[in-house]
């Protein structure tokens, strides 16, 4: 939308006192990473992010991105339609406050893990900001608080690699205009990698700030040992030093017994979890995470009780929403990002990412989020992919007669996360019932997961199962599809065929069949906004939600 039509629309919407949610869009991102980042006990192949963008009745979307979830991405996208939406469509967007209270019931199912809801209410939360920045006629950082609208930015770096060079790594950070590096230590020993950052500081000189983080990788002992070998190293601040299960006392320990400034948080699922920190004497900074627990509603009620206990904030990671925020407060630190290759979504996706000058960026006068996305990026790495006519249509279930669907193109990127959920497929159909169910499955490195009468197909896949029927053939490319769509348990058979005309799945002709699949896909009815019957189409080209 051009700026005078969004001005235009905020004066109509400001006027009218209501900005009211018409229609939920959810885009999902995944992109492959250059090569695996290990930490000290993670590792990472892919950036994922999902895209939130609220319609209003008077034209203005509000449009975010949030979260780093790979394998779960999906299921985030799900809570968001499934569980959110129906309870926040037709809400008034002004009404901040309890658009999040309707969002956080996304939270509670005690069986899921807990950060997938947050994850979901973070994506509505934040685009609910932006749509009333952009109603407003101002930018968030100055909504927020306005104390300034320029922030240093460093960056997370220093993994774990074979052939790693860290003064080669700082020199590219230094040569891209970044104030600073993150650190990783915390998966060799404190000696080992208390050596490393030594190295990192001789290559990196005075001027540039150096941070270290553990990703809770050791001990109190450990982390005392790692903080004083360093300390003629200047250390800004030690980051998550200690291990999760007592981490309040072991982070005051460290901060204590090695008088280093500590930092934690991320790690926190609401603002009482921060207090809790703050109160127990455990940090200096606080980097509680607005996309990992809730959105910048709950991030601010943290900021505003650090004040009190005179601990500053900083952010992790999500530059595209850190930057508004540490910039409206006074006790604001630094904005974290990643390189290119760690992070292609910060540097790609925003067509119009604020240079860096000075080892900071400066947030500009748009209203909102004030972020232009590149809609060509987003095309390339949706995880729905590019459908002929827009929609997958469901047909009639009603017999076995083979009717093509149209599903996404084969992508490695895309379909990686749906890998696992054949093999545990195999297995339990080869443990419990070994009949009627053959399965096709993409092979990458995971042939150890192949049943050992697997029959390997000219294309390098599993083609069939020996001795089980034909009766069922399903390929990561369909479960693509099902991840879409919800299995009904009257539903007597799916077929569906690529874009080659030879993937299909067909016969899905029992519940156990069907029962299998939810078991082994995460599915179970009610998780998907459309149901299988040909009165109900998924949008699954743009996701788009309409009000009732």
């Amino acid at each position: 939308m051009a700026k005078q039509a969004i001005e235009e629309a905020g004066r109509a919407a400001a006027g009218a006192g209501k900005l009211q949610l018409a229609q939920i869009e959810t885009i999902p991102l995944r992109v492959p990473l250059a090569r695996t980042y290990k930490g000290s006990a993670y590792k990472m192949t892919h950036r994922s992010t999902l895209i939130v963008r609220l319609h209003t009745e008077a034209g203005i979307v509000g449009e975010a991105y949030v979260g780093d979830e790979d394998g779960a991405l999906i299921e985030i996208e799900r809570i968001v339609r499934d569980e959110i939406a129906p309870r926040v469509l037709g809400e008034d967007l002004f009404a901040i406050e309890r658009i999040w209270e309707l969002a956080r019931p996304a939270t509670f199912d005690i069986l899921r893990d807990r950060r997938l809801g947050l994850v979901a209410c973070a994506g509505i939360d934040t685009a609910a900001w932006d749509a009333t920045g952009k109603a407003l006629g101002q930018p968030l950082w100055r909504l927020w608080g306005g104390y300034r609208n320029t922030i240093p930015m460093i960056s997370i770096g220093g993994y774990y690699r074979e052939d790693a060079n860290i003064p080669r790594e700082i020199e590219a950070l230094q040569a891209k205009g970044l104030a600073g590096m993150k650190f990783k230590v915390g998966g060799l020993s404190a000696d080992e990698d208390a050596a490393r950052f030594r190295q990192a500081r001789a290559a990196a000189g005075d001027d540039f700030v150096l941070l270290a983080d553990a990703n809770q990788g050791w001990s109190p002992r450990e982390a005392i040992r790692f903080a004083k070998l360093v300390e003629h190293a200047d250390l800004h601040w030690f980051e998550e030093p200690c291990r999760w299960s007592n981490d309040r006392l072991a982070m005051r320990d460290v901060r204590l017994g090695a008088g280093v400034r500590v930092c934690a948080g991320q790690s926190e699922f609401s603002a009482s979890g921060c207090r809790d920190l703050m109160a127990d004497g455990a940090i200096d900074v606080c980097n509680f995470d607005a996309s990992w627990s809730g959105g910048p509603t709950e991030w601010r009620r943290v900021a505003a009780m650090a004040l009190s206990y005179d601990v500053s904030m900083g952010h992790h990671e999500e530059p595209q929403v850190a930057s508004h925020l540490l910039c409206s407060i006074p006790h604001g630190t630094f904005v974290e990002c990643f390189d290119e290759e760690r992070d292609p979504i910060w540097w790609n996706l925003v067509a119009n990412r604020p240079p860096l000058v000075g080892g900071t960026i400066t947030l500009s006068e748009r209203p909102g989020l004030g972020w232009e996305l590149d809609e060509d990026y987003i095309a390339r790495y949706r995880v729905e992919r590019d459908l002929a006519s827009g929609s997958v249509e469901v047909p009639d279930l009603v017999d076995r007669e083979e009717v093509p669907v149209l599903v996404r193109e084969r992508h490695d990127h895309v379909l990686e996360p749906f890998r696992p959920a054949f093999v545990r497929l195999v297995r339990g159909q080869l443990r419990e019932r070994r009949r009627d169910v053959g399965l096709a499955l993409d092979v990458g490195d995971d042939l150890e997961a192949a049943p050992e009468d697997a029959v390997v197909g000219e294309a390098g896949r599993l083609d069939r199962l020996d001795e089980l029927g034909p009766d069922l053939v399903v390929t990561p490319l369909v479960l693509g599809l099902l991840a879409g769509i919800d299995l009904e348990p009257e539903a007597d058979a799916l077929h569906g065929c690529s874009s080659d005309g030879v993937d299909r799945v067909g016969g899905i002709g029992s519940e156990y069949h069907r029962s299998a699949l939810r078991r082994a896909s995460g599915l179970r009815s009610g998780h998907c906004a459309t149901a299988a019957r040909p009165s109900n189409l998924a949008r699954v080209s743009s996701n788009t939600i309409p009000a009732a």
